[in-house]
């Protein structure tokens, strides 16, 4: 909290705790996949995969600055990172894909 005397009258300021989330990341990446998806045909499909393979299935977001990867790994084993936003480093690619599957492959996004 700041100090009432050391407030400028007429002006707002920000808590640092604002610009130190992962929201900007969990806005962007929500974007770009509901971007990449409305413009996908029926024949493509959205993949999302971390730099260490996995193929990415859930993200969920937990406030202010966690996020859980859930997917498959290269073996296709079940597996799960828990990363900090400024960790997440995804690729997000439109692939062609077998007839009569989801856009998203299944794909969700989550907040807690």
């Amino acid at each position: 909290m700041i100090r009432p005397e050391l407030m400028t009258p007429g002006v707002d300021i920000t808590p640092a705790s604002h610009w130190q989330s992962g929201e900007a990341s969990f806005k962007a990446l929500t974007k770009i996949v509901d971007d990449m998806t409305q413009s996908t045909t029926e024949d493509y499909g959205i993949i999302v995969e971390t730099q260490n393979g996995l193929r990415v299935f859930a993200i969920t977001y937990f406030h202010p600055h966690t996020f859980m990867l859930s997917g498959k790994d290269d073996h296709g084993n079940e597996a799960c990172d828990l990363l900090h936003y400024n960790q997440i480093h995804l690729r997000i690619t439109k692939i062609r894909k077998e007839v009569g599957t989801d856009k998203r492959y299944g794909f969700t996004l989550n907040r807690e």
